[in-house]
């Protein structure tokens, strides 16, 4: 090639084209020259018409490596004086793919949990990729519709299982080039099983006389429609919040706690409170998350 600005793309097949004078039906070699110095043999012994022209179609190795300063040259294979390079250097980039580093094969994973995949692009500066929950080889659930990633950087990105899932050994998270579907990678079969707790419990945000939220999901069947939510203190019972509440539907549940700091002067600051969730049911059936009371109005969850 003799324009500037030209890429190819390894795995391509291009057109090397030449003329000549007075080499009519002699034999050239082709040669792959990078930043000016032999790089490989792309050809040996191509012979050229009786009007001293050629050309050679070149599939391009995937093993050739990725970068600029390019270049072909010519040689008559006989009389090595006898030689042209290209006017102009050009570039060699990998084609579009995508490799998960993890999850692999084989993890396990607690349904409504979190997991963290890490995945790397190539064939561009970046790409657009979607991520999606498979099951049994077959599309489930879609994670990410789009994601815009930067190629070459290792990209990192969490979610949370849905706590509707049921237990299986056939999930895998597949990442596609959303601009071409044949581009994609898989983890390979990740096994979901239900967390050791019944429910989960995920937070609680207080603040004095504002609705706060609890949210929480539940797992399996549970035994009954109904649930307590109470506090507990250094271990012991501290006081309830609500009795008789709907456990939710779908696999989670939410209340809102509204909270009279100046009835409830028994709260001191320290990291000692726990929600516990129990079904009215069945008091195994239950969840609890430890928390903090912070200053006279406001508490944050804390992770023990």
């Amino acid at each position: 090639p003799n324009d500037s600005g030209v890429s190819w793309q390894a795995g391509s097949t291009q057109v090397i084209s030449w003329t000549s004078t007075n080499m009519a039906d002699s034999y050239i070699n082709i040669e792959l020259y990078k930043n000016g110095a032999f790089d490989k043999i792309i050809k040996k012994l191509v012979l050229m018409n009786s009007e001293g022209t050629g050309s050679y179609h070149w599939q391009i190795a995937f093993d050739v490596v990725e970068g600029a300063n390019y270049s072909v040259k010519i040689i008559d294979a006989h009389d090595a004086s006898l030689s042209d390079l290209s006017d102009n250097d050009f570039t060699i980039i990998n084609p579009p793919a995508i490799k998960i580093a993890a999850p692999g094969s084989g993890a396990k994973f607690a349904i409504g949990g979190w997991i963290k995949t890490e995945f790397t692009c190539s064939g561009g500066p970046d790409m657009t990729v979607r991520i999606d929950l498979y099951k049994g080889g077959k599309p489930f659930q879609t994670i990410q519709s789009e994601n815009k990633v930067v190629c070459g950087v290792k990209t990192k990105y969490s979610f949370a299982f849905s706590a509707s899932l049921v237990p299986a050994n056939d999930y895998s998270i597949r990442i596609t080039n959303t601009a071409d579907a044949s581009v994609f990678t898989d983890s390979g079969s990740l096994v979901l099983e239900f967390p050791a707790e019944k429910i989960k419990v995920w937070a609680v945000d207080i603040e004095h006389g504002v609705d706060s939220n609890i949210t929480w999901n539940y797992f399996n069947t549970p035994p009954g429609p109904f649930a307590n939510i109470e506090v507990y203190r250094d271990g012991s019972f501290f006081t309830n919040i609500v009795q008789g509440i709907s456990i939710g539907s779908n696999n989670s549940g939410g209340y809102k706690w509204v909270i009279d700091w100046k009835s409830m002067t028994n709260f001191v600051n320290g990291c000692n409170y726990k929600i516990k969730i129990t079904s009215t049911e069945d008091a195994s059936y239950m969840g609890e998350k430890n928390f903090c009371v912070y200053g006279p109005v406001t508490s944050r969850m804390a992770d023990f």
